[in-house]
């Protein structure tokens, strides 16, 4: 059993390596799998070799997560912006989201806060100061979008808790990273049953359909899609429970797949 995250191992492969590795998986020497629909159908598409897909592992939240019931917040929604401090991840995007969030909440009378939860690395400090001084440009704008700094968090408990102190999961990831990779924080997202921003383009579809989430491309878009779900957070709430329903039954029926 073989579980590749994306097209570069197939691809670094030597043509007689790729070739001998496609003839074992036909002849059911080797299972591949992947952790993502998307990513199973390019294998497909690519090499004619089946790959099992959707074969997902819960990442920091367990199978079973030990969560209260959702409790609706009136006056501030906490944006998780987690994760390594790269491109990839959209990390230089979020201080334009920010700002674009602050411009809605200087021109609208809203009676809610909102505050990103942003993670920095403490090796990248050029990067980060980057972030905070382009966050910093735009706070005048309005005091109602605030933003909290945290670096790496080492134990798995207290970042489990962060994770649970989240309402909306916030991804502006690359499209061309992630078009067949899978996003650990989609996982923990639809097992906390909370809902999800990301970027148009992303993998791991068969998760977001079920009015958990919400697709955008630009700033503008992103907080947007913030405010909307804000507004409409129960409703959101209880798709993400369905979203939950879903994962759960997927990861069971693709390890029986895998295993049998």
């Amino acid at each position: 059993m073989l579980r590749i995250l994306d097209l570069s191992f197939l691809n670094n492969l030597s043509s007689s390596l790729l070739n001998d590795f496609c003839k074992l998986v036909k002849l059911n020497k080797i299972t591949l799998l992947s952790e993502t629909e998307e990513l199973a159908k390019a294998v497909w598409d690519s090499f004619k070799i089946r790959c099992v897909g959707n074969f997902i592992l819960p990442v920091t939240v367990p199978f079973y997560p030990n969560i209260s019931q959702n409790q609706i917040k009136k006056n501030e929604i906490y944006i998780g912006c987690l994760g390594g401090s790269r491109k990839s991840k959209g990390f230089f995007t979020i201080p334009k989201i920010i700002k674009s969030l602050r411009k809605y909440f200087k021109n609208n009378n809203e009676v809610f806060r909102v505050t990103f939860i942003v993670q920095l690395n403490k090796d990248k400090t050029k990067r980060s100061f980057i972030f905070k001084l382009n966050e910093f440009l735009s706070r005048f704008i309005s005091s109602s979008v605030n933003v909290k700094y945290i670096y790496g968090i080492e134990d798995n408990i207290k970042f489990y808790k962060l994770l649970k102190s989240i309402d909306i999961f916030l991804l502006p990831y690359s499209k061309e990273s992630y078009k067949y990779c899978g996003s650990g924080f989609i996982t923990d997202a639809t097992l906390l049953e909370k809902p999800l921003i990301i970027s148009q383009g992303m993998s791991m579809k068969n998760l977001l359909t079920f009015n958990n989430a919400i697709f955008a491309n630009s700033p503008e878009e992103y907080s947007t899609a913030i405010i909307k779900i804000s507004k409409n957070y129960t409703n959101y709430s209880k798709n993400s429970k369905l979203a939950k329903k879903n994962l759960k039954k997927i990861i069971l029926e693709s390890f029986k797949k895998a295993i049998y």
